[in-house]
């Protein structure tokens, strides 16, 4: 089964939606119960973890776009193969 190069196209797209709302979700839950209760700060555990699901759905994120670059140079470069 062969697959269409603009079907890959639709898959990379959808992966790099779903990390972008991942990210925020990361995020933005924890400064808007910040903000609804009146704090201003988070603990050091949560700051951490925040930096750490955010760095690393960053580079989830590199990785597919960098496949996609590789797939358009493939695309591109080598059409017939």
């Amino acid at each position: 089964m062969t697959v269409h190069p603009q079907h890959m196209l639709y898959y990379f797209l959808k992966h790099l939606s779903i990390l972008d709302h991942s990210s925020l979700s990361v995020i933005v839950p924890q400064s808007i119960d910040s903000s609804l209760a009146g704090r201003g700060y988070i603990s050091c555990d949560q700051f951490m973890l925040q930096v750490f699901f955010f760095t690393t759905l960053a580079w989830s994120e590199v990785a597919i776009l960098t496949v996609m670059l590789y797939d358009y140079y493939v695309a591109i470069c080598l059409p017939l193969h």
